[in-house]
């Protein structure tokens, strides 16, 4: 069948979910093996028309990751477990349900009395990818003597396990934190903060102290912001255990409790539950069977959309008085949809994805949202409306006289990154960068590194990394936002050239600054909060 298929006219898609992760792989192997052995102009473009969606347990995450590299673009990993959590975090990112008491809307900072609490119940797949996924997003900043710091959120996991023993963990999130007590100051750019607080509890829900200890967590104070995700057990044991939290919620005479529940197809059961306020989550239909999502899905289209914009970007502004036509136009997009297939790794694909999915997070710190653009019964912002809540007082400076690219203005960013809130949106993206990094197990490289360290190309040509090393995950940008201004020296300094050349800065603007583009662009609009 896939022998016919990549030699067909039309797109061809394959799904392989056998529910045995070995046969998986042997699948794999074998379409890698078809691919390898097809003539090279066949199988550099195979990957435009044969989309191969290979499910797989994350606990095999590694070996996967390995088999899409092998894949020529054509292989795709889905771990159903990180798309629920993508969507529960798209659907319901927290400051959804926060409110002008616990966020200042003019500074989009969170106030100083406010703790955002986030209890997980049971520590199984779905919740840990819950976990990673929310600490990739959900960052807080607030003000303490007047100083722009970091406000984490409390992780309280609950689990009949050692839930904070996990070889998976210890490989990705927790390197960082074990590697940081080696990690001498001198040898490296300013270290950014751990990016949140977990609080593990070795306690079953039948356990007697199980209600006394969730409650001494949800019920400090009347300004705390406080979640459950609950995720131990099957359906109804999910749907149980909230019917009683419920309860539990009016005996504690709290209202700041949201309640989430894990289920993995609808129950009747559901109907009152959502009448009391809880939110339902995972439904596998929805999320993780539906192949015209995984294909289509919106954060993907606006990840490979801000790919492929800012590849022209780059080579407009680096090469002036170039002619810029349509065929121009199509020839880099082209060329920026093979690099995403084919030259970039998963690490970077899933950068891209993160940052758009930290998108309605943001807009909500700034009392706004985003939906679909035929909701018409709520009027859009304009981009002038937009631009003067977030960026008021310090606009985005276009040039009138450049070309827009696929309708997106061209931004001329300088060193000069005066206080606003903008720039403290951009402080803000810079630390979800961060805590996205560490979730995936990466580190930060030395100065020296920075400095110093080299690649070779095909062709025996050296290039510098700046410290990037996808291979033993290290970046040279993971540093705090004041450090990102001593990196540009550095690489400034060893390349004789202007630091506004190199400057990263600017990458953490770009996401808000654009927003407005990006989102009518995949066919939403930015509206006020409700």
């Amino acid at each position: 069948m896939f022998l016919s298929a990549k030699s067909a006219d039309r797109d061809s898609i394959f799904v392989i979910n056998t529910g045995d992760d070995m046969k998986n792989i042997v699948l794999c192997r074998k379409v890698i093996d078809i691919i390898s052995a097809s003539d090279k102009a066949e199988k550099e473009n195979m990957f435009l028309k044969v989309k191969v969606f290979c499910f797989g347990d994350p606990v095999y995450r590694a070996i996967y990751e390995d088999i899409v590299s092998d894949g020529l673009g054509c292989i795709h990993y889905v771990n159903k477990y990180q798309k629920i959590a993508m969507d529960f975090i798209d659907r319901y990112p927290l400051t959804l349900f926060m409110n002008g008491e616990q966020i200042d809307y003019e500074s989009s900072l969170v106030k100083n009395d406010v703790n955002i609490n986030l209890a997980l119940i049971g520590f199984g797949r779905t919740n840990q990818e819950i976990f990673l996924t929310s600490v990739a997003n959900n960052q807080f900043l607030c003000e303490k003597d007047g100083k722009i710091q970091l406000k984490k959120v409390n992780y309280h996991i609950f689990d009949k396990e050692r839930a904070e023993n996990n070889k998976n963990l210890n490989h990705s999130y927790y390197r960082y934190k074990s590697e940081l007590a080696d990690m001498k100051a001198e040898d490296y750019l300013p270290l950014p903060s751990l990016p949140a607080e977990e609080i593990f509890y070795r306690t079953d829900i039948n356990d007697r102290e199980f209600y006394t200890q969730l409650r001494a967590v949800v019920t400090k104070s009347k300004k705390d912001a406080n979640f459950v995700i609950i995720s131990f057990g099957d359906d109804l044991e999910n749907i149980d255990l909230a019917q009683k939290l419920v309860e539990k919620r009016r005996e504690w005479d709290i209202e700041n409790l949201v309640i989430f529940v894990r289920v993995r197809k609808w129950h009747k059961e559901q109907t009152l539950l959502e009448q009391s306020g809880c939110f339902f989550i995972g439904n596998e239909n929805d999320t993780v069977c539906d192949i015209e999502r995984i294909i289509g899905d919106k954060i993907y289209r606006m990840a490979k959309l801000r790919n492929e914009v800012y590849d022209l970007e780059y080579d407009i502004t680096h090469n002036p008085g170039i002619v810029i036509d349509e065929e121009y136009i199509k020839n880099n997009s082209d060329y920026a949809n093979r690099k995403w297939y084919l030259t970039k790794s998963q690490m970077e694909r899933d950068s891209s994805l993160y940052g758009c999915l930290s998108l309605r997070s943001k807009l909500n710190l700034m009392g706004l949202d985003y939906c679909a653009e035929d909701e018409n019964n709520i009027p859009a912002l304009t981009e002038d409306e937009y631009l003067k809540i977030y960026a008021k007082g310090d606009m985005p400076k276009t040039d009138k006289n450049a070309p827009k690219i696929k309708g997106k203005k061209i931004v001329q960013y300088n060193l000069d990154f005066a206080p606003s809130r903008r720039k403290t949106m951009a402080i803000h993206e810079h630390q979800r960068w961060n805590s996205f990094m560490i979730s995936k197990g990466m580190i930060p490289s030395t100065r020296r590194q920075i400095a110093e360290e080299k690649i070779i190309l095909d062709g025996g040509k050296e290039k510098f990394t700046n410290g990037k090393n996808y291979y033993v995950r290290r970046h040279g940008n993971i540093t705090t936002f004041e450090g990102l201004v001593e990196f540009r020296r550095i690489v400034a300094l060893r390349d004789k050239i202007k630091e506004e050349e190199t400057d990263v800065i600017k990458y953490d603007y770009q996401i808000l600054d654009d927003a407005h583009w990006l989102l009518s662009s995949c066919g939403f609009k930015i509206i006020k909060k409700t």
